[in-house]
């Protein structure tokens, strides 16, 4: 039975964790409320455990993901902001020498 709620996966880089079930506490409720014998609730934990460990996320592995869309969107904000400015730049200018050439010519 494993205890903790995380363990180490070798394969993955920087000691990166994944998550697993607690499956003494799940061996216990299928045994204590599912009327599963006990072999058969520690069976279906480890099998569950086995099927899903992998899959599931920790609570590190979602606030690694928060911190990059933070600085995904720190990013994305940055750059809207500045794509932004750039063409109010442009277009200020533009329009002011269109107007200019309108009166010009007498169009306006």
């Amino acid at each position: 039975m494993r205890l903790t709620s995380c363990q180490p996966k070798p394969d993955l880089p920087n000691h990166t964790y994944m998550a697993v079930i607690d499956t003494l506490k799940l061996a216990r409720a299928l045994r204590d409320k599912g009327g599963f014998t006990e072999d058969a609730a520690e069976a279906t934990a480890e099998a569950i455990n086995d099927a899903l460990g992998p899959q599931m996320a920790s609570k590190a592995d979602l606030d690694q993901a928060m911190e990059r869309l933070r600085s995904d969107i720190r990013l994305l904000s940055w750059q809207i902001a500045v794509t932004w400015g750039l063409q109010v730049i442009t277009i200020i200018p533009g329009a002011w020498l269109l107007l200019k050439m309108a009166a010009k010519i007498g169009v306006l």
